[in-house]
């Protein structure tokens, strides 16, 4: 590895610190979603549908308040909040519900630039990398005029393209991935404010 660095030139440090970035960005989302939200699996959410039909808010409340992902979050807020401001308007009621949401969104997408840096980043840090290595191999061409010092030498300034993308690709696949679950979770939400302006409406 470190030889690969040191014959890609100083394009290659950047990289690697875009890697080691988008790794760290990976882990930390990875562990968001396989343990801090473990527990929101299909039965949670036909559970929780369940409940918001069935259920008194006051119960809703107390089944809910010891979980940490965003529906179980949103929806005993929301059931607290109502048992305390009885006379809020559903327009009063639809706003928080929206701002308990989009503060659950924000912090689903917190660090999502990260890997979007990684991924427009190191490419082209590759590729610069590439073009200078070239411009150097020429420029060794027209002074020694040996053409082997310029395959040496482009074949050495390839490697920053070669590593940009072997570090913009995995970050791309997670990247998407980590979108559709977000897109997943927000589906959900909206499906909560939905029964939960449902059960406001019907306690008028």
């Amino acid at each position: 590895m470190f030889y690969y660095m040191q014959v890609g030139g100083i394009f290659m440090w950047p990289i690697f610190f875009l890697a080691v970035l988008s790794l760290a960005a990976v882990l930390e989302k990875l562990f968001l979603y396989f343990v801090r939200l473990r527990d929101l699996g299909s039965k949670f959410k036909l559970d929780i549908t369940k409940n918001l039909n069935n259920q008194t808010f006051e119960k809703i409340g107390e089944i809910y308040q010891n979980y940490k992902n965003p529906l179980a979050k949103v929806v005993c807020a929301a059931s607290n909040f109502y048992l305390t401001n009885k006379n809020i308007s559903k327009s009063e009621y639809e706003f928080l519900i929206k701002t308990m949401i989009d503060d659950e969104i924000s912090k689903l997408e917190k660090n999502n630039w990260i890997l979007g840096i990684c991924i427009s980043a190191s490419p082209q840090l590759g590729l610069l990398g590439t073009i200078v290595g070239m411009i150097k191999s020429f420029g060794a061409l027209s002074a020694a005029g040996d053409p082997t010092l310029v395959a040496g030498g482009i074949s050495e300034a390839l490697y920053t393209t070669a590593f940009g993308l072997l570090v913009a690709i995995p970050a791309l696949v997670f990247h998407v991935y980590f979108i559709n679950k977000n897109d997943s979770i927000m589906e959900n939400l909206e499906k909560i404010e939905f029964l939960l302006l449902k059960k406001f409406e019907g306690l008028r």
